[in-house]
């Protein structure tokens, strides 16, 4: 049931924002698809839940990926002004050069101070500041969703006893003096 709700609260979050002129949200579901957009809020979502982190930290996040793609911009840009800062039309150069195996500045994928990279770390710092936003949405849409519907999810439960275990000295006397020894198997 929660994973069911959570897949509504994401395609309603999408289609709300498109429908409201989201331009980014647009371009995100033109790139990702429904099922991929939908599948990285959830995933999202769920992975910031697991580590007791929430949208503001994500953002924050996504704004020093932003920071960082800045420093980087200098280190490359005569690439960039080759392909007028089009990161698409340097993708396809990298491939099309690639099939003919020819040798080319991109070639090196895999190393992460060589300049293809660094170009896609630039490309991907908007799109994880645009994803950061709509992640924030749908968590906010999901959690509401779970209050209306009166669901708790398996990470809800685990995370709302934690915080119930660390918030109220009284519960936390109670079970001191009911239990001997907790195992937590799982978190």
């Amino acid at each position: 049931r929660s994973i069911d709700l959570a897949r509504e609260a994401a395609v309603d979050t999408i289609r709300n924002e498109i429908r409201d002129g989201n331009t980014s949200v647009a371009d995100l579901f033109a790139d990702f698809g429904l099922d991929g957009l939908v599948d990285i809020l959830i995933r999202t979502a769920y992975w910031m839940n697991s580590l007791g982190k929430d949208a503001a930290w994500l953002r924050e996040k996504a704004d020093l990926q932003v920071k960082a793609a800045d420093d980087l911009r200098a280190s490359v840009a005569s690439h960039l002004e080759k392909f007028d800062g089009d990161f698409e039309r340097i993708g396809v150069f990298a491939d099309e050069q690639d099939a003919r195996k020819a040798k080319h500045p991109f070639k090196k994928r895999d190393d992460p101070d060589e300049v293809l990279p660094r170009i896609g770390q630039i490309a991907g710092a908007a799109v994880s500041v645009e994803l950061a936003k709509l992640t924030d949405l749908f968590v906010q849409n999901f959690d509401s969703r779970k209050r209306v519907g009166n669901v708790l999810d398996f990470d809800d439960l685990l995370l709302k006893t934690r915080d119930l275990l660390r918030d109220s000295q009284a519960v936390r006397l109670r079970c001191q003096k009911q239990f001997e020894t907790v195992l937590v198997d799982e978190f």
